[in-house]
Parts: structure tokens; sequence; C-alpha cells
């Protein structure tokens, strides 16, 4: 899947790639899989919604964001030179991360590829 299109479960679930998370898929959401970090497993990890998670990651990486309009969000890699939108700022940024290091395409596993998101 396109980077840029990538939303909900399918965005955390890139994100969790990077940042070298198990994580477990179920009911349309990630779960933190990783006994060995009991602190959190079990959690809902939902970092393109959730600012715990996703804040880290903007301030750790130099993610810039730029609000676009109403509706649109830019965000700007200063580690790279990577460019990416979204509907906000946390989904914008997500997906400039996930370009970063995975770049613009990444493969999905299906499961997650087919579920519907509620963005």
């Amino acid at each position: 899947m396109k980077t840029s299109e990538l939303i909900g479960a399918q965005l955390d679930w890139a994100v969790a790639q990077c940042e070298k998370h198990e994580v477990k898929f179920e009911c349309n959401l990630l779960f933190f899989s990783d006994k060995l970090q009991m602190l959190d497993y079990g959690i809902v990890y939902r970092p393109s919604k959730d600012w715990e998670y996703g804040g880290l990651i903007i301030e750790r990486e130099g993610i810039d964001l730029k609000r676009v309009n109403d509706i649109l969000w830019d965000a700007h890699s200063h580690n790279a030179a990577f460019y990416e939108s979204g509907s906000t700022p946390l989904v914008a940024a997500m997906r400039c991360y996930v370009a970063s290091k995975l770049g613009e395409e990444v493969e999905i596993p299906e499961e997650i590829k087919e579920e519907k998101s509620d963005d």
C-alpha cells in the first residue's frame, strides 16, 4: 500500500514496525503483545490517534507540522526529505515517519489491509 494512503490500524501497524514493537491485531485495533514489556502488554497501540505515542515520535524525529486548511495537515521530517499529508496532525506525522523509515510503499498484512477504518 502507498504510505500516503495508510490510515487507522494499517498506519498504526506500520508505525509499530518502525518502532520494533510487537503488536497483535484484534477487533480492528492493535495491542502490544510483547510480554517482556509487561507495562504495555495488552494496551491499545494507536500512535495515529494517541498523542502519548505519536507525540513522542514527532518530538524525537523532529517532524514539523503545518495546518494547510480545516481538513488537511502537512508533515515534514528534518532527518530526511519526507513530506506527507493527513486529515489530522498525527496521521500526517505518522505517515511522514513511516515514509522516512519504510519508504513510499509498505506491505501490510492481509487481515489489516482488509479492515475498514473508522477515520
